[in-house]
């Protein structure tokens, strides 16, 4: 818990040695994530969206201190926003008993697997048009076929996820998250 702050507090610096907007930006995630891991996380998709949230601007941030190919930036973003959102769901599936025994009131748990997974589903068209929206825009043929490339895994998620009952079913699904968001990241070196 020390150690925690100490990095918080150390990441606040660095935060305002680079500038204030970015020294202000990186308070608010330092507070954000003490209330998530508090209380934010026993509540239903609030959680899941706060850390989606926390992972897009990561990536945000990059733009707010460059200044530049802020398109670009917020694609990238975006999908770590989506992509973590999907993940964090999915792990709450995983973890259904645990949650259940520390009273967190998580999606499955209020909803029921069937009507999560249909959640998830109408997230992942989203996810999907947005994506392939932006990535138009961009107007970056080889991140446009990248993104087209990816969705073979992300076709291959929703089948798997279609499929999926038992806890090691959801804990592939949350590393397949995790491979398709590397993926995603590895895209920047062709950019």
């Amino acid at each position: 818990m020390i150690l925690h702050s100490i990095l918080n507090f150390i990441g606040i610096g660095l935060g305002l040695i680079l500038g204030l907007k970015i020294g202000v930006i990186v308070t608010f995630c330092a507070f954000w994530l003490w209330l998530y891991s508090n209380q934010l996380k026993r509540l239903p998709f609030v959680g899941n969206l706060s850390v989606a949230i926390l992972t897009g601007l990561s990536i945000s941030i990059v733009g707010f201190f460059f200044g530049r190919n802020m398109l670009l930036v917020n694609f990238y973003a975006l999908f770590a926003f989506f992509i973590s959102l999907i993940r964090e769901i999915i792990k709450d599936m995983e973890d259904m008993r645990g949650d259940q025994e520390f009273d967190c009131k998580t999606l499955p748990i209020v909803w029921g697997i069937r009507k999560v997974k249909i959640f998830i589903y109408s997230i992942m068209v989203f996810f999907a048009s947005v994506i392939f929206l932006i990535s138009g825009a961009i107007n970056n043929t080889s991140l446009y076929y990248y993104f087209i490339g990816m969705m073979v895994p992300y076709i291959f998620l929703i089948y798997k996820l279609n499929q999926a009952d038992k806890r090691r079913d959801f804990k592939f699904l949350s590393n397949l998250c995790k491979g398709i968001m590397l993926a995603g990241v590895l895209s920047m070196v062709f950019i």
